[in-house]
């Protein structure tokens, strides 16, 4: 993955290299189920784009990939430089500028969190552009992880400091994670918008904190492998519903 994004300049600042480096476990095991789950015959569409690794990583890997994204002029360079297809809409309050039933698969992945206007029509609007029959990839943190329960416990609330998330508006241009959710919370949201659930799978991509402390590191794998429920991620397969 690395050498892809070198050679693509997708590095192009700051920010953008200490996310890549950050995500890189789940960057990897999201490549993995779109492996599993994707074809390279025919368009995949990916909803929530920023920073657009991922996307161009897809796109090196094989796969014909139509991004979206709020603003994709905050990486017009990086788009331009890598030939990446992304077209803007914010999927809160815009119809999605596609056809209906034109997607077998559709990626959403580390976006629901970020939503706070209206999900509900996010999900329907992608429901609408997937075709009979057609899966989607949904990944999100695990409101009920063990970090969140421990932040909980001591007092730090349920999920990532708001006044940073919220900041991330002026600087990201757009929201950090406003709301996490649990698995049955997301099941719900996608039983109501039109999916039915294949599978839920908890992923743990590793406190990067403790990777130094093999005895904290140690322990918190076989936690992790014990107990899947209170891993990092929840990542969600569903199809949508045939139409009555």
């Amino acid at each position: 993955m690395e050498q892809i994004l070198e050679k693509k300049e997708a590095i192009s600042d700051s920010f953008s290299k200490d996310y890549f480096f950050g995500q890189k476990d789940r960057y990897a095991k999201n490549l993995e189920l779109v492996e599993e789950y994707c074809s390279k015959q025919g368009k995949i569409l990916e909803v929530g784009s920023m920073p657009f690794h991922f996307t161009l990583l897809l796109k090196e890997s094989g796969y014909d990939i139509i991004g979206i994204d709020k603003n994709p002029s905050r990486e017009s360079k990086f788009i331009k430089a890598n030939n990446l297809e992304i077209k803007r809409c914010n999927i809160e309050t815009d119809k999605l500028p596609l056809n209906d039933k034109s997607f077998g698969r559709v990626l959403f992945m580390e976006t629901f969190e970020h939503l706070y206007q209206n999900p509900i029509f996010a999900l329907r609007e992608i429901n609408r552009v997937m075709k009979k029959g057609g899966l989607l990839i949904l990944t999100t943190p695990n409101a009920y992880s063990l970090k969140r329960i421990v932040h909980f416990l001591l007092g730090k609330g349920l999920g990532e400091n708001p006044y940073d998330e919220f900041d991330k508006l002026n600087w990201v241009g757009h929201l950090g994670h406003i709301r996490e959710y649990s698995k049955i919370e997301l099941k719900f949201f996608l039983k109501k918008t039109g999916f039915r659930i294949e599978k839920v799978i908890f992923e743990y991509y590793g406190h990067k904190r403790f990777e130094k402390n093999r005895i904290i590191s140690l322990c918190l794998s076989i936690f992790y492998f014990l107990s899947p429920p209170f891993r990092s991620h929840i990542i969600i397969i569903a199809k949508k519903e045939e139409e009555k």
